[in-house]
């Protein structure tokens, strides 16, 4: 499992604010997922895991996605980026 953490950028498009101000993206990697939660959840009740409690808040979201393709198209250059600046 690799794990990615997002905070909100104070600019966003047209003056929207996301309904969150952190992310966190898990890739999971596992042939049954079922059993993936199984496992997750014995090694959370042994306490071998310390519960940020982040997901005990009122108003959160936990999905699983497969992905439907590869990456598509090379990550763009520096001077790309720049250039939407």
């Amino acid at each position: 499992m690799e794990a990615e953490r997002f905070v909100a950028n104070p600019v966003q498009r047209d003056g929207q604010s996301p309904r969150w101000q952190t992310l966190a993206l898990y890739r999971v990697q596992a042939g049954d997922l079922e059993e993936f939660f199984r496992k997750e959840a014995a090694v959370s009740a042994s306490g071998r895991i310390k519960n940020s409690n982040g997901l005990r808040i009122a108003d959160y979201g936990l999905w699983m996605f497969t992905p439907m393709t590869g990456i598509i198209g090379p990550s763009p250059a520096a001077g790309e980026i720049s250039a939407l600046v």
